[in-house]
């Protein structure tokens, strides 16, 4: 499996605070370690640092994640649902109304962006996600199928992006639910447009790579940075953003 597509935040979330019970005290230790040290840290140090600190760290616990969630038989369109559940559980948080609608915003685009390569995949159940007849590790086979793409180093960048979208998904969860204090400036002037310009990263890597392109006709804020950053960066590594991924190949990336 190449990578979920930043869907693991709401699952480790979810596990923090027993919405998800693995019964795996192993997971369930390693989750309580990434919610403590974002807890210990961000107090320290600014959101980015943070992020980036934790990257290997959250790259582990998404691999550990989605082991366990490749042997629930879970769909993933029930999983689905509950993004957009929170979506509008979101809505309902008074206290920072400007995090409210930017996690919001934050979530539909990672709906959109996850169904629409699931959906090309024809990935429906996470279980389709590890199925391998290997004995290498989830970790190793996803480092490993950065090479199946035309440029592994960006394939990289798009992964990055996405443990740091996870980071700052999980760092939002824990400041409305009241675990963390964060002030409202912090908010504004660091979490806030952490989050808008990773999501347009992630997007605009998924496109360079041919993972994922935006319909024409969706011409939202966000969805135009993706567009102008993904030529950008084709120009600057003299390259042409094209939709050439197939329906088999992308199958085959995600579940190397």
């Amino acid at each position: 499996m190449f990578a979920s597509p930043n869907l693991v935040g709401k699952l480790i979330v979810g596990i923090h605070q027993n919405v998800y019970n693995p019964s795996n005290t192993i997971l369930q230790s390693k989750v309580e370690d990434i919610v403590n040290s974002i807890k210990s840290r961000i107090h320290k140090d600014g959101v980015e640092v943070v992020a980036i600190s934790l990257i290997p760290n959250i790259f582990k616990l998404r691999c550990d994640v989605l082991e366990w969630t490749s042997k629930q038989n879970i769909p993933l369109s029930d999983y689905l649902q509950t993004i957009q559940k929170q979506i509008v559980k979101n809505i309902q948080y008074q206290t920072n109304p400007l995090l409210n609608d930017t996690l919001s915003d934050i979530l539909a685009l990672n709906h959109t962006i996850a169904n629409s390569i699931f959906e090309s995949a024809n990935i429906s159940n996470f279980s389709q996600l590890n199925q391998t007849t290997t004995t290498s590790s989830l970790s190793d086979k996803i480092i490993a199928s950065f090479y199946l793409f035309p440029n592994p180093l960006y394939s990289k960048k798009w992964m990055d992006e996405s443990l740091k979208l996870e980071f700052a998904l999980i760092l939002a969860d824990l400041i409305l639910t009241d675990e963390i204090s964060f002030s409202k400036s912090r908010i504004k002037n660091e979490l806030i447009p952490f989050l808008k310009q990773t999501i347009v990263r992630y997007g605009a890597y998924a496109i360079f790579i041919n993972l994922w392109y935006p319909k024409e006709e969706d011409e939202s804020n966000y969805l135009n940075s993706m567009r102008i950053l993904a030529a950008t960066t084709a120009m600057e590594n003299k390259a042409t953003v094209v939709q050439t991924t197939t329906k088999e190949h992308l199958h085959h990336l995600l579940q190397q």
